[in-house]
């Protein structure tokens, strides 16, 4: 049986198509800006959060001051945060931090954390991709992301999409019990290396998914497994 979908959209992820409904698993899930109205959603979902998930994060999602300060940063368009909800819950979320020095204007900097009962469903890979293209439309040619050495998974994530590291900074991060630990930048150069092509949409993104002999973007992939259905 074929199961009806929608009409492909000329890109699948872009930033100016938010809100956006997408299926993960059971649930649905909505893709969309920051607004003042999730301060309490994010405070539960910092404070769901494991210390080690939290411990390396440029700030502190479990202080309601601090989630103040990001939504202002959000709302007047100084970061772009993207979050991923489903009813009142906040199941992750992406930030893109546009670099306020004149001779870093082309560099942005990409934050993301999804929780824990999100993870290994592509929620992760979705808000990337959202990000990146956050990126691009507001003209950045360089993206990069720092992460303590130890964070391993962080560090697979970002190369699997394409991310390499390119230096290491000896004791650079201090943690809460005050040891020391090394950063690791990782960076991505939009100018120099092109995005793999979806060949069904023709939408470019991180990352891609090959089915039928073909490379597809997550949304086209999903829709064609969708149509060629099951049986009984």
């Amino acid at each position: 049986m074929v199961v009806p979908t929608q009409r492909r959209r000329e890109n699948p992820i872009r930033p100016e198509s938010l809100p956006q409904l997408i299926q993960l698993g059971r649930s649905r899930v909505v893709l969309r800006l920051l607004e003042p109205a999730d301060r309490d959603g994010l405070l539960r979902f910092g404070r769901s959060q494991s210390v080690d998930d939290l411990m390396f994060l440029r700030r502190d999602i479990t202080n309601p001051e601090e989630i103040d300060v990001w939504i202002e940063e959000t709302v007047s368009g100084r970061l772009t945060t993207v979050i991923a909800g489903c009813g009142e819950d906040v199941l992750g979320y992406v930030t893109l931090d546009k670099s306020p020095l004149r001779w870093m204007r082309h560099v942005a900097e990409i934050r993301i954390l999804v929780g824990r009962e999100a993870r290994s469903s592509g929620l992760g890979s979705r808000l990337l991709d959202l990000a990146f293209d956050a990126a691009v439309t507001a003209g950045m040619r360089k993206l990069t992301a720092r992460m303590p050495l130890e964070q391993t998974g962080a560090r697979r994530a970002f190369e699997r999409l394409g991310f390499e590291q390119e230096a290491t900074l000896p004791g650079h991060v201090l943690d809460s019990a005050g040891e020391r630990h090394d950063l690791v930048v990782m960076g991505f150069d939009i100018e120099h290396r092109l995005r793999p092509q979806c060949e069904l949409c023709g939408g470019r993104v991180l990352h891609t998914l090959s089915y039928a002999g073909r490379t597809l973007c997550q949304d086209c992939f999903e829709m064609e497994t969708a149509e060629v259905g099951t049986g009984d």
